[in-house]
Parts: C-alpha cells; structure tokens; sequence
C-alpha cells in the first residue's frame, strides 16, 4: 500500500506499507520518496525486473512541479542516486498557474500498444482541474514526451484497468 503522508517535523511524501492479507494490518516498511523533498502521489512500476517509484516533487517547494523517478532496491528503500527528473508541469501546453505555482499530481504508469504512457494531473488554462498523458519511445528512465489533453472538465488522478469482459476504463474523481 502507497500512502501520502507529512510526519511531524519532516516533508510530505510517499510510504510503503506491506501486510499479508488485503485487509490485514498494514506495517511500514520504507519511505520510498526522498525525504529532502516536498513530494506526494507515488506509483509503483516494474521494468525488466527493476521496481520504481514515479512521483510528484511537489510544487509546494518545486513551484514548477515536477514528475520524478526513482529505483527501488531489493529491500524496498529507495536508491537517491538514481533519483531522476521525468518532466516539469510548465512542459505541457494546457497547464495554467495555480497562484505562483504549476502543479502536478498522479502520475500513472501503463503500455498502449507497446508505448509506454502515463496519465497524470494539473490545472489547466480556464478549466480547472485536468488530466493529461504523456509518453515515452523508450523505458521510464528515457525522454518524455507530453502527448494530449485526456480530460478536461475538472477530474484527475486517473488510473486505467479493465473490465471483465477486456474494455478498458479510466477511473478518476471529478470535480476536483
């Protein structure tokens, strides 16, 4: 279980809490965003066989927010030196200023035909809350490219997954 959580004293970020049923109780395991840094909403993704955390750096402290990376190691702690920057929110052209700041929230990994893709959140230009997909031609360490607006009447945070009978669906909250 992924939880965003500010501990007294310290930054926003994202845990990792592991249990052996669904409904058990939940342990803490590691915190797997930095901890030198303002960051929430982290998703795991596996690549080859290596674990990832994609997150937020929030715009709280970035004020450009930004969508990072970072490994996970076989203990499930976070490795900082790989600690990468995907894409900042100023980079696509729907975004819009949320006072001073731009924001970004949710990222969500997924294939499309091979194509590695990613939904994520910001405000946009005179319509609120929006989500937006990117893509990579490569792996999630690799060039990302931002592609389309996905969603614009002020809903975000989408995730993706399919139906009984193979139709795939977004999930999402709207409004924001």
């Amino acid at each position: 279980l992924l939880v965003t959580l500010e501990p007294k004293g310290g930054k926003r970020g994202t845990y990792l809490f592991i249990s052996d049923k669904i409904d058990g109780e939940y342990t803490l395991k590691a915190r797997v965003t930095p901890e030198s840094m303002y960051s929430l909403d982290g998703t795991l993704y596996e690549e080859d066989g290596q674990k990832y955390i994609v997150y937020c750096y929030e715009w709280v402290e970035a004020h450009d927010g930004q969508i990072r990376v970072v490994k996970l190691n076989d203990d499930l702690s976070i490795d900082l030196t790989s600690d990468k920057l995907l894409f900042k929110a100023s980079d696509n052209i729907f975004y819009s200023k949320h006072g001073v700041n731009l924001i970004t929230d949710g990222p969500y990994i997924y294939k499309d035909n091979n194509i590695l893709k990613m939904l994520w959140s910001t405000f946009g230009i005179g319509k609120g809350y929006m989500l937006l997909s990117a893509s990579s031609k490569g792996g999630i360490m690799d060039e990302w490219v931002q592609d389309t607006l996905v969603y614009d009447k002020d809903g975000g945070h989408g995730m993706i997954f399919e139906t009984f009978n193979g139709d795939k669906k977004i999930l999402m909250h709207s409004p924001n």
